[in-house]
């Protein structure tokens, strides 16, 4: 083989080489995109990638989302992240809680909830009139129970309920309702629910402007109603209610009120 002949074939490998190895990079499979939460695609490799950890166990509390409003400013807020009590203590935003009740509300597991059968109250003065109420809560037990979780809204300084609106929510069906001057509690709007009662949480929100409430539900469901009465009986007095009886149990895991 000439010295020529032989450069021809080195100068021809040399290039066979150089355009495999630019195959190989082209066509290796990279890793494919991480689609975050809001529907972008981003690298693996983004440091604002989502975290690839194990997402929270059904029923785990999902506090920012109850201090996050359209409007408003954030008057009370409690996600009980504090340890066993007899007592609910002092809400993050400076609250002393009043508690009422047969069944005594209590803070176990970072959730208030009764310590015995019966009804718990949890009651707090607002600076002004709440515009948006808020909870989360959940449900454990058979599922034809109604041991539910109410929020009221009222004008009576002493917690009494004689003058409140107030939405109430089982795993079964939901209720609107107002009482005035200490008379009955009368219906403004109610309907079927399919929460289950599992333990994984559901959010629910009450908001109050003049003689409207609007109310927004699991699953969807939205309702508003107009009622001249609403405006009377409505107040910086907010009382959370939850209820349990034997193995049925409801328990607030957090909450939220706001005011203009």
């Amino acid at each position: 083989m000439t010295e020529r002949y032989r450069a021809v074939v080195l100068s021809m490998a040399a290039v066979l080489v150089v355009a495999f190895a630019s195959y190989v990079l082209v066509h290796t499979p990279s890793a494919p995109p991480y689609v975050s939460s809001a529907g972008a695609s981003v690298s693996r490799t983004d440091p604002a990638s989502p975290s690839t950890s194990t997402p929270p166990a059904a029923g785990s509390p999902s506090y920012p989302a109850l201090t996050a409003s359209p409007s408003g400013t954030l008057a009370l807020q409690d996600d009980f992240d504090r340890g066993d009590s007899a007592a609910l203590g002092t809400a993050p935003t400076g609250q002393q809680w009043v508690t009422t009740g047969s069944g005594g509300l209590r803070v176990r597991d970072r959730r208030a909830l009764t310590a015995r059968d019966g009804r718990g109250y949890a009651s707090a003065v607002l600076p002004a009139a709440p515009t948006t109420l808020r909870v989360q809560a959940s449900f454990v037990g058979e599922q034809g129970m109604a041991e539910g979780v109410t929020v009221f809204a009222s004008s009576d300084a002493d917690f009494s309920l004689k003058d409140v609106v107030d939405l109430e929510v089982t795993p079964n069906v939901y209720l609107l309702e107002l009482r005035k001057a200490g008379g009955a509690f009368q219906e403004l709007a109610s309907g079927p629910l399919a929460l289950v009662p599992d333990g994984r949480g559901y959010t629910w929100t009450l908001h109050l402007k003049g003689d409207a409430a609007v109310i927004a539900l699991p699953g969807g469901v939205s309702r508003s109603i107009k009622d001249a009465r609403i405006a009377t009986v409505s107040g910086a007095s907010c009382t959370w209610e939850a209820r349990s009886a034997g193995t049925s149990q409801s328990r607030i895991d957090a909450l939220a009120a706001f005011t203009s």
